[in-house]
């Protein structure tokens, strides 16, 4: 039965529930932040650099590599683009420019 229900889980899906629940304006204070990046070098808004980044320390991840592998996948980018309400399709493993 564990197994079962290990298999239906998605741990991402579970976590939007915990930030909905303990951090509701988590996705307000990220709106709001200010990018101070040359605009010319920008890829992704800094919203999806620091979501990403949150979702790999509380994941424990400790390579950007691993980050790229694993968060690009369908699952989970399109639970990123639930929590940030956006519409990425890929996520990629370029150092950001901060």
């Amino acid at each position: 039965m564990r197994r079962e229900r290990k298999n239906t889980v998605n741990p991402l899906e579970e976590l939007l529930i915990i930030i909905k629940q303990y951090f509701p304006k988590l996705n307000d204070w990220i709106d709001n932040l200010t990018d101070n990046r040359h605009q010319s070098y920008v890829t992704y808004d800094l919203k999806i650099c620091l979501l990403t980044q949150i979702l790999a320390f509380c994941s424990s991840y400790q390579s950007m590599n691993k980050i790229g592998r694993d968060f690009n996948s369908d699952i989970v980018i399109n639970n990123i683009n639930n929590i940030l309400k956006t519409n990425y399709t890929e996520i990629t493993t370029q150092r950001y420019t901060y």
